[in-house]
């Protein structure tokens, strides 16, 4: 970049040219930021729309400053990319599943957080999305060490970071609104939490009786991230939320699971259900649904050996043997009989 930058203030590139070839090689438009600061006024007029439509933070709090830009062509474009930018900012995106970050168009938060709390206030705040959370249980979930009038103010101070990090240069309204000493995340009409088209795809899926039934519950399935919130594994106010994604997505496997086997397809019934014992180890029917696919796709030692491997993941982490349904199953594949 320092080598591009260099050329452009000593006129050996276009700036036009430049920026474009720039922009094509990294369309996402991140790139393009620092050339806001340009002082050769043509490269920051042709950084200038790419770099915007990023998203990122810190192009908007440029653009506000090239309002006033004393290239008077620029200045004006700077102005009505501050209306365009009101009207067409990316939506707001929050990742839980597989790891927390947030985005907007191509920026992301990434370590972006001053202090790692300000990142468990939104975490706490996505929980409890659409709720007015009282500060007390903010204190009591954040800082339990804290005398209150200690919390409270540190509650501001982490609002007000994170703030800065999420809402755009010059916003009317904040995404974190508090009140009466009560707290809220609010979103916009466009902004997304990446479980609840999760949540709304398993619904359909396992709603679905008929031969949609499978399609649905494989997009369900394909919107699966990951683990919800990693982060918050060991936190109790999370472990509700975390929970209810999890039984959701246990759920959906078990079904396609039927499905799978119900069609004929033990292969693909097998990889589901070694998915849901991997999602949960106690889980016997699952182990039971991997043991039977493994037996109809005719791969008598793995089924043979997964009952063993329930067996063991019973008897450690519970302290119980198997089901008598499971001992059955395992019965009759030892005796060469259909399962």
């Amino acid at each position: 970049k320092e080598v591009v930058w260099a050329a452009l203030e000593r006129g050996a590139l276009e700036p036009q040219p430049t920026i474009d070839a720039i922009a094509r090689a990294f369309p996402e438009g991140l790139q393009l930021v620092a050339f806001l600061e340009h002082p050769v006024a043509a490269v920051r007029r042709a950084a200038l729309a790419p770099a915007t439509e990023s998203g990122d933070p810190e192009a908007l709090a440029h653009l506000q400053g090239l309002t006033d830009d004393p290239d008077t062509e620029l200045a004006q474009a700077a102005s009505t990319a501050v209306e365009r930018v009101a009207r067409t900012l990316p939506p707001l995106r929050f990742e839980l599943l597989g790891g927390f970050d947030v985005a907007r168009g191509s920026w992301r938060v990434g370590k972006a957080w001053e202090r790692p709390v300000d990142a468990r206030l939104v975490r706490f705040l996505l929980v409890n999305l659409d709720r007015e959370v009282p500060e007390d249980l903010l204190f009591e979930a954040l800082w339990p060490e804290l005398s209150g009038s200690r919390a409270r103010s540190s509650l501001q101070v982490a609002a007000s970071r994170a703030r800065r990090v999420l809402d755009p240069p010059g916003a009317e309204r904040s995404v974190i609104e508090s009140a009466g000493r009560r707290y809220r995340l609010a979103l916009g009409e466009r902004d997304v939490v990446d479980a609840d088209p999760f949540r709304s795809a398993a619904e359909a899926g396992l709603a679905e009786t008929g031969e949609r039934r499978a399609p649905l519950l494989e997009h369900a399935r394909s919107l699966w991230g990951g683990e919800p919130l990693p982060e918050e594994r060991y936190s109790d106010w999370a472990a509700g939320y975390r929970e209810r994604l999890v039984d959701r997505y246990t759920a959906v496997l078990a079904a396609l699971v039927a499905v799978r086997e119900d069609s004929g397809e033990h292969a693909h019934a097998a990889e589901v259900a070694r998915e849901l014992v991997d999602l949960d180890p106690v889980n016997e029917g699952g182990h039971r649904a991997l043991i039977t696919a493994y037996a109809r796709a005719g791969r008598t030692g793995h089924a043979l050996r997964q009952y063993l491997e329930c067996r063991r993941a019973l008897v450690e982490q519970l302290g119980v043997e198997p089901a008598e349904e499971t001992s059955r199953l395992q019965a009759r594949i030892l005796a060469g009989e259909p399962v």
